[in-house]
């Protein structure tokens, strides 16, 4: 049977090999083969001759491109609808615009500044609501007297009064839900996630909490650090405590239920310190690093089964992460050393063939289902 399909285009374009007789039982184009698979070489490319059978071909590695550096502890980040990318610049106590040109500029600025060992911090998280709006967590003021502000798409502070969780503090992690609108908000130094609930107008009510001290049992995770919902509105939370580290997903109960806690991964010593959702096809990103070992870090992608794919490595404390136009995933590194303007934006693109392709190039030939994974 020949396969008609792009993969082998794909590959022949791609992967011109230094020797005819070299054994593609390894890595191509970076792609983990993990299960036997049916080949041949004409010339020095690669041309599938049949289908794929049975194999698994893991994430191609994204191109990376340094956007920004010397940033002072670089950690949330948010895409505006114009295609300029922010960035809390939380050890600097401000927020940066970059351009599409790569043009930065300072955006908002003179946030309170403190330090959650051995960070110095301000401004970590933002929201960027449908008008434009900007929904900034801080970090920078004492345990019960940190606040959640609010701005214009211009950066100018709105009328709105900043919200002040009880006993809140170091608001690392924000996301609304897509179905009612309410704000949650992690506060990673207490170990509580709040709920404000939208009002008429847009404005929020008080914050309440939601989930106190412990999530999935008897794991009991803490300190929530990143919160993202899925396509489904779902809930995900990503833990950065190094000893039970990890991300849970909530469903969300009506009324005054509580929320059906699934742990989905244990991060097994590493921090996990920010959620993304591909807008293509929904598929939920996480960064993790080894709090001593800052260069042990990598951005994780959560396949359709549940198991998880590495969709990038070689990061140095991975903090932020956001999508922009065409999937191209931003992503913020602190670097290995705390407050020295060290910290850059990395913007990583994934070349792949196109979905249409793709479709007729995975299938079943009888003896098992082949798979591509960007």
């Amino acid at each position: 049977m020949v396969m008609r399909s792009a993969v082998s285009r794909w590959f022949t374009a791609r992967k011109p090999l230094p020797d005819a007789s070299g054994s593609l039982l390894g890595r191509l184009q970076g792609s983990e083969i993990r299960r036997p698979w049916r080949w041949m070489i004409v010339g020095t490319s690669v041309t599938v001759v049949g289908w794929i059978s049975g194999c698994d071909i893991g994430p191609i590695p994204p191109d990376v491109e340094t956007i920004a550096t010397g940033l002072n502890n670089p950690v949330g980040l948010a895409m505006t609808s114009d295609g300029t990318l922010l960035v809390a610049e939380s050890g600097a106590g401000r927020i940066v615009s970059i351009a599409a040109d790569g043009t930065m500029m300072p955006f908002i600025t003179d946030f309170a500044l403190g330090t959650f060992f051995p960070y110095d911090i301000g401004p970590l998280s933002m929201v960027i609501q449908e008008g434009g709006a900007i929904i900034v967590g801080e970090g920078g003021r004492p345990i019960g007297m940190e606040r959640v502000s609010f701005f214009d798409s211009a950066g100018q502070p709105l009328d709105e009064p900043p919200l002040t969780p009880i006993s809140g503090g170091n608001f690392q992690g924000m996301a609304v839900d897509p179905v009612s609108g309410d704000l949650f908000i992690a506060s990673a130094n207490t170990n509580r996630l709040y709920r404000a609930a939208v009002l008429d107008g847009g404005m929020f009510d008080a914050p309440v909490d939601f989930v106190v001290n412990t999530l999935a049992e008897p794991i009991g995770r803490a300190a929530p650090a990143a919160l993202v919902f899925d396509t489904d509105g779902v809930l995900w939370v990503g833990f950065s405590d190094f000893v039970n580290g990890g991300i849970d997903r909530l469903t969300i109960a009506e009324g005054d239920e509580p929320p059906a806690v699934e742990s989905v991964y244990d991060a097994a010593g590493r921090m996990v310190t920010a959620l993304a959702v591909r807008p293509s096809d929904g598929a939920v990103l996480f960064a993790e690093f080894h709090p001593e070992r800052p260069a042990e870090a990598r951005v994780g992608r959560f396949r359709d089964d549940g198991t998880i794919a590495t969709y990038a490595e070689e990061l140095t404390a991975p903090a932020g992460l956001a999508f922009g136009a065409d999937d191209a995933l931003y992503v913020s590194t602190l670097g290995e050393t705390p407050n020295a303007d060290r910290g850059s934006v990395l913007k990583l693109t994934l070349e792949t063939p196109p979905p249409a392709e793709m479709d007729d190039a995975v299938a079943d030939d009888g003896m098992g289902e082949s798979t591509v994974s960007p």
